[in-house]
């Protein structure tokens, strides 16, 4: 596999950096030169031992949208951190590199497969778990999100091994020729690129092959609760049951009928604290 490669560079290539800003706001350097904006939501009280949300947005949301304040506050209210990261040009403080294409949010650093925007916040996702550890050394880590977050999460943890679960809700980038060919989700603004048979229509499919979840199926040790909507056309249910078929680890899967792209938050939340008695170590 490729990325514990790409992960081990990154770690050597960039080190720690970490300031933290007012109102337990922070930033950390991550690839291409990136500061990476995020935010750490205190319980008021906190459980015995510290357990730690890490809690990934979904594409165009950011840090002080109502949904992912709402989402924080149901776990800090639960005596659980939360911590966060705005992802790079979708709303939030984060900008940077690569500079988001006008064309769609998805295409940015598409020129070389290094640059491509999906593998910057796969990194940036993955050195949010460091800065966790700094935060609140020994604490439990919990990964979770929903569609573009729930890729992020999957990622996590999968490769750092601070990550004791994932909680991923309609995870996007799995089997990503079927999400441009058949949904409406980000990946849709390729969909001409393929149809046409555009010159640089396979370069950019052998890039979107390196950050298609199914690749990394396999490689995942940890427990793994998946959610669905049945009538979701963004990150369809098809695509989730793929992946969860794929996994080789103690799974779930639990559908919610007549659910789109989400909207199931509070009826899934005892679904994922029931995942964490049971599998938190």
């Amino acid at each position: 596999m490729a990325w514990p490669i790409e992960i081990a560079q990154y770690n050597q290539q960039i080190p720690m950096s970490l300031e933290r800003l007012e109102h337990d706001g922070f930033r950390f350097m991550s690839s291409l030169d990136t500061w990476i904006y995020g935010q750490l939501f205190k319980p008021m009280h906190p459980r015995q031992t510290s357990e730690v949300i890490v809690l990934y947005h979904g594409l165009g949301a950011h840090l002080n949208t109502q949904g992912y304040i709402d989402i924080a506050q149901s776990w800090t209210e639960r005596g659980f951190y939360v911590i966060g990261m705005d992802c790079r040009h979708q709303g939030g403080k984060t900008l940077g590199f690569p500079q988001r294409d006008p064309e769609g949010l998805y295409l940015s650093g598409m020129d070389q497969e290094k640059t491509y925007y999906y593998r910057q916040i796969y990194l940036d996702a993955y050195r949010l778990i460091d800065v966790a550890l700094m935060l609140i050394p020994n604490a439990h880590l919990y990964a979770t999100g929903g569609s573009q977050g729930g890729a992020l999460a999957i990622f996590a943890g999968t490769f750092h091994d601070a990550v004791e679960l994932v909680m991923a809700d309609m995870p996007s980038c799995i089997d990503i020729p079927y999400l441009i060919d058949k949904t409406e989700s980000g990946f849709k603004v390729f969909k001409p690129y393929v149809k046409k048979m555009h010159p640089d229509a396979l370069r950019m499919l052998d890039t979107l092959s390196t950050i298609d979840l199914s690749i990394i199926s396999k490689h995942i040790q940890k427990p793994v609760l998946l959610s669905s909507g049945d009538s979701d056309q963004i990150c369809p249910l098809e695509t989730t049951r793929l992946f969860y078929d794929l996994m080789d680890c103690k799974k779930k899967l639990v559908v919610y009928p007549g659910y789109g792209h989400g909207g199931f938050d509070a009826l899934h939340l005892n679904e994922k604290l029931e995942w964490i008695r049971r599998h938190a170590t």
